[in-house]
């Protein structure tokens, strides 16, 4: 299931399209390299799905590998996106 983008996923967006919608926010970070070459294509086929099915999301492609680039994509992407989501949350 893992190599046939992630396994059903239409059908696990579709069957929690509701809650997905009600989330703060989805984000993918994938690598244009990565050695795991299912997890890029399985990340390109999430965005596709959630694209159709109209759930907000953020997908970022990055030049790279599965090891590279994880400091600083977690330290100048991943946690402002969700500081700002997050920020006023008691």
């Amino acid at each position: 299931l893992w190599n046939q983008g992630f396994g059903d996923q239409e059908g696990r967006v579709a069957a929690n399209k509701a809650n997905l919608a009600k989330l703060k926010g989805i984000r993918i970070d994938y690598a244009t390299a990565d050695q795991y070459g299912w997890i890029s294509d399985g990340c390109k086929y999430l965005d596709g799905v959630l694209t159709r099915a109209g759930i907000d999301h953020k997908a970022t492609e990055f030049e790279g590998d599965h090891n590279n680039h994880v400091k600083a994509t977690v330290e100048e992407s991943v946690v402002p996106f969700f500081s700002g989501l997050l920020e006023g949350e008691k």
